[in-house]
């Protein structure tokens, strides 16, 4: 109103989804054990003192893992510890356009709960090393899996099912624990969605 904006002409061209959520965990020491999303190796970029975050880009968009709390904290805000923030940031808007979004009168009556999908669907995507579990091998486990470089090999391996044989031996050893730092922060962000 106070611009006297057409809302029908007012094209999305960007579109960030995301979550904040308090965790049982200490932030920083769950970016540093995030390896990939669905096959693509995460980059750590560093803020000054608003700390570290870690990226994975996508042609059409870009996944962020982040402390949030010491964003908050950087521009002086009373914050909780251990907030994580995951994010989804659309830079193209073929999966967005596909809900039938296209421009900013589209949110007038849209349903937000639909992005909760979109969050948990790429988050389940995404590879976290489990620190938070004694394997019985532990040493010569958490050398590999935990191991960016390990991982990069595998990914520029010729052969693929050397990769996925990897994966596939990572994921049935989780099986043998009843939770998992994984499940358990997506327990949280489900929770969190929920609430909003």
């Amino acid at each position: 109103n106070t611009f006297n904006l057409d809302f029908t002409k007012c094209i999305i061209k960007c579109l960030e989804i995301g979550i904040n959520t308090k965790i049982n965990f200490c932030v920083d020491e769950v970016l540093h054990n995030v390896i990939m999303h669905k096959k693509q190796l995460f980059e750590a970029k560093y803020l000054n003192k608003m700390g570290h975050y870690k990226q994975c880009l996508h042609s059409d968009y870009i996944i962020k893992i982040y402390n949030k709390t010491k964003q908050y904290r950087a521009f002086n805000f009373v914050v909780d510890d251990n907030i994580l923030r995951f994010e989804i940031k659309y830079r193209k808007m073929r999966k967005i356009n596909d809900l039938g979004i296209y421009t900013l009168n589209d949110f007038l009556n849209f349903d937000f709960k639909v992005f909760k999908d979109l969050l948990l669907s790429e988050f389940d995507a995404v590879f976290i090393y489990d620190f938070t579990l004694q394997f019985h091998h532990k040493k010569e486990f958490k050398n590999k899996y935990s191991n960016l470089n390990f991982w990069r090999e595998l990914i520029n391996e010729p052969k693929p099912n050397k990769y996925k044989h990897h994966l596939n031996f990572y994921t049935r050893e989780l099986k043998k624990y009843p939770v998992t730092l994984k499940e358990q922060l997506k327990h949280l962000i489900n929770n969190e969605i929920d609430i909003c």
